[in-house]
């Protein structure tokens, strides 16, 4: 099984769990440092980015190569899709939008960095100083949002 990334959860207390963005496998979830896991649904789905949004229930987002963003409030027994009109797209990058709790930021590969707010119902373009709309990865650091392309990089900082 390839992996494409794997992702801490930072709401754990004294277990951590790790979750694993696959390629063509969907996601897992491993309770015990990686000895065994458990997959948590989208199986078939290239998984990009993950994101765990704090609240209870909780949130899991999980960006995808050609199918968009899919929410689960159910620990991934269920999973939605919440792409609005940006349906059949990659997903490339999705995490917490600082200084903004109630949004995530998500990459959408050859479209930029848009603000994902209302569960998903809105996606409104955040593009201005980026060099190019081909995003691939999103990061945040010291309060700022860093847009990640293929030999370049951008920081937005509110």
């Amino acid at each position: 099984m390839e992996v494409f990334r794997v992702y801490l959860d930072p709401f754990g207390r004294l277990q951590k769990r790790v979750f694993s963005c696959t390629y063509g496998n969907g996601l897992y979830s491993s309770d015990d440092f990686a000895s065994s896991w458990v997959p948590r649904g989208l199986a078939g789905q290239r998984i990009y980015d993950f994101v765990i949004a704090d609240g209870n229930p909780q949130r899991w987002y999980a960006a995808t190569e050609n199918n968009g963003l899919f929410r689960s409030s159910s620990y991934g027994s269920n999973w939605n899709s919440i792409m609005a009109d940006l349906r059949l797209t990659a997903i490339t990058g999705l995490t917490e939008l600082p200084g903004d709790p109630e949004a995530l930021a998500g990459a959408v590969y050859g479209q930029g960095v848009f603000r994902v707010s209302d569960s998903g119902v809105n996606w409104d373009p955040m593009n201005e100083g980026l060099t190019s709309l081909d995003v691939v990865s999103l990061t945040v650091a010291d309060e700022k949002l860093y847009a990640i392309g293929r030999g370049w990089m951008s920081v937005w900082n509110g």
